[in-house]
């Protein structure tokens, strides 16, 4: 994360996208995988935590999808726009990096 935020210019801004295909439980400390909790943990190593936006997307039908190897037209159009924070598949990241 230090060298991502070296690499970023002032008021610049890192994005990042990491999968998170699996359901998450009621431990917040979950840091063994990706989580919410464990890409904000991470990106804070380095971002100042005023400066991350961190939100999962997904949820589980869009992650079973997945694992069938189905695609957008065997799905109806609103099931993988569903968002649950219990079943994310990816967790999106935007980090400002606040000038010196």
């Amino acid at each position: 994360m230090r060298e991502c935020h070296r690499t970023v210019k002032p008021d610049g801004v890192a994005l990042a996208t990491v999968p998170s295909l699996g359901r998450l439980g009621s431990r917040e400390a979950d840091y063994w995988r990706f989580t919410p909790n464990s890409v904000r943990y991470l990106f804070e190593q380095a971002f100042h935590p005023s400066a991350l936006t961190v939100e999962p997307y997904g949820n589980i039908v869009a992650g079973l999808a997945f694992w069938a190897g189905m695609g957008p037209d065997d799905l109806t159009r609103d099931e993988p726009d569903e968002r649950d924070p219990t079943h994310p598949c990816t967790v999106c990241v935007r980090a400002v990096k606040r000038p010196s």
